[in-house]
């Protein structure tokens, strides 16, 4: 439990670090999915090795994501004369 107690403070706190290093997120991953499926464990072990999970592998919503064409492209304005 200690060692997700540390694991769930360095997600939580220093995400880019996970960000930065697909290496070290895949390990972590793989490492609490051996966690969740491992059936020596107590079950609040279990249920803090998925919510660690699910944490390190969220998607960004695509309503937050920018578009950076959309954002340098310049407006077309229509004039129309009367």
């Amino acid at each position: 439990m200690r060692v997700l107690n540390v694991l769930r403070h360095w997600i939580s706190k220093h995400a880019q670090d996970f960000e930065n290093d697909l290496r070290l997120k895949n390990l972590t991953i793989e490492f609490l999915d051996d966690i969740i499926y491992s059936p020596n464990l107590l079950p609040a072990e279990h249920k803090a090795a998925a919510q660690l999970l699910r944490l390190l592998t969220k998607e960004e919503p695509e309503s937050s994501k920018v578009d950076i064409f959309q954002l340098i492209t310049t407006p077309s304005v229509n004039i129309f004369w009367i």
